[in-house]
């Protein structure tokens, strides 16, 4: 794939992908082929990225309305899971709970050198009877990820006020379908920024690590509503 040169960043390419494992079951395909063709699905085309975000959404069942609480993880070179192995271990943490995949991977860059970021987001049922919570995907997520080094940093960062709600913002608008938040405040704490915001008249509240590394966002419900 050729890069272009040019003074001014832009996105390369975009790909997209986006597969209901049920799809495949309810062709008759077993669970374990299923999954075998979601991997080499997630093996396609572009060079090992540099930067992943890995965000799962608790899903109460009712489309994009009934997600309700989500957690996002950030992780680079340094953490030594290429794209495909980033996948399986993602998709295990949520193994046997109904859920949906999505997986995007762009390119973006300044002149000759570019970014390759790849994005997963898991939505997984977490109805009546769920007993996966955000608290224990944090932990295993924990188990996978290495401090970064000197010679391999995290590639984002929140120790700046915009910085962390750039990533607060991006995060709502992958895991809730929220284009445009309004932050109503934003506060830094010994160890990470909390953050409410709002958009489409429904609040959020969420907090950021100062190295941008965990998000996690709750969708607050409204006063008599239910999940």
């Amino acid at each position: 794939m050729a890069r272009r040169a040019g003074g001014a960043a832009h996105l390369h390419q975009y790909e997209e992908r986006s597969v209901d494992i049920r799809q495949f079951e309810r062709r008759g395909l077993s669970r374990a082929c299923s999954s075998y063709l979601l991997h080499k699905m997630a093996a396609w085309t572009l060079p090992e990225p540099d930067l992943q975000r890995v965000t799962f959404v608790a899903d109460q069942g009712d489309g994009d309305d009934g997600r309700t609480e989500a957690i996002q993880i950030a992780l680079g070179p340094s953490d030594g899971l290429d794209a495909r192995r980033l996948v399986e271990e993602s998709r295990r943490i949520v193994l046997g709970s109904p859920n949906t995949f999505q997986e995007l991977q762009r390119q973006t860059h300044w002149g000759a050198t570019g970014l390759y970021t790849q994005e997963i987001l898991i939505a997984y049922f977490a109805g009546v009877g769920s007993i996966l919570t955000v608290d224990l995907i944090r932990a295993a997520m924990a188990k996978l990820i290495k401090p970064p080094t000197e010679a391999m940093p995290l590639l984002v960062r929140a120790d700046t006020h915009e910085a962390a709600w750039h990533s607060f913002e991006q995060c709502l608008s992958g895991a809730f379908n929220c284009p445009t938040p309004t932050m109503i405040r934003g506060e830094r704490g010994s160890e990470g920024w909390s953050f409410v915001a709002e958009a489409n008249g429904t609040q959020f509240e969420g907090t950021v690590s100062l190295d941008g590394r965990w998000i996690h966002v709750t969708r607050m419900l409204n006063k008599g509503s239910e999940p």
